[in-house]
């Protein structure tokens, strides 16, 4: 596998895709957007339940306007049955596709672990990914038409766990924040997936690789249309996470806050 760093100090790396990967996550794109072409009762019938499930945000409940549903690996069996048991073809082949989808991203996570741990000469790092392998989270997303280009869609915000696979964006829109605390854009192509490090992985590699900062900005194709994307949360078993309790959410914090952080400081914001 290829890789080529955005910056060796920005936590963001472009990676081709691997035909069988690339093709996996065309499909599971559109089996997401089918499911949600559903009636908004039928998709309510899978609700988000200890991080598996449908969601539905609007400004009632003052999040994101849109729709997302997460599948974490170690869920998906029972996901299969459970959709086998409905009426519902659409929810059964979105969850096939998950299926299929994963089939294909251990050989991508092990791979981009070894590059890290030889890039930023660190150790240990594809042991703890691997062990969690059935808590990596796919969020298939919807953000609905409407908001205004050049507004946010999503907050800036690091990710809490190691990293994340940003496999599949159906318009361009993310930014990333460099340590020069400037937004620039980032093309998430059909042939790649873009990585961001997460809180996780700057806390793993003892700041060697830091937690980038991101959001999401509408553009004249998402006002008019709505957006589609597909990511891959991969967080870190035997690792200590980010304290939400005590620190509150990633979005409430200043854009960047963390990039420039002794370790000292930035070991402070974990769970013991």
């Amino acid at each position: 596998m290829e890789t080529s760093s955005l910056s060796i100090t920005d936590g963001a790396t472009t990676i081709p895709y691997n035909p069988n990967l690339e093709l996996a996550v065309s499909e599971a794109e559109q089996s997401w957007r089918s499911f949600c072409n559903l009636t908004l009762e039928q998709k309510k019938g899978f609700p988000y339940i200890e991080n598996v499930g449908y969601e539905h945000k609007d400004e009632s409940n003052g999040s994101d306007l849109k729709e997302n549903f997460h599948v974490t690996i170690g869920a998906l069996r029972r996901l299969a049955r459970e959709m086998a048991k409905t009426n519902c073809p659409e929810a059964t082949k979105f969850i096939a596709s998950v299926t299929a989808l994963a089939e294909f991203m251990e050989e991508a996570v092990r791979e981009y672990c070894e590059f890290l741990e030889k890039k930023y000469e660190i150790t240990g790092i594809a042991d703890r990914i691997l062990r969690n392998k059935g808590g990596w989270t796919f969020r298939f997303l919807h953000y609905f038409p409407g908001t205004t280009s050049g507004k946010e869609i999503a907050a800036p915000h690091a990710d809490k766990g190691g990293f994340t696979f940003h496999l599949r964006e159906s318009t361009g829109g993310i930014q990333y924040l460099n340590p020069d605390k400037s937004w620039e854009s980032i093309a998430v192509l059909e042939d790649e997936t873009v990585l961001f490090s997460g809180m996780q992985m700057q806390f793993a590699s003892a700041g060697k690789v830091i937690a980038l900062c991101h959001r999401v900005v509408a553009n004249e194709i998402s006002e008019a249309e709505g957006r589609f994307s597909v990511v891959c949360f991969v967080d870190m078993a035997n690792t200590p996470s980010y304290d939400k309790k005590t620190h509150g959410r990633m979005q409430d914090h200043e854009p960047g806050f963390n990039y420039e952080m002794s370790f000292e400081e930035f070991s402070k914001l974990f769970a013991k």
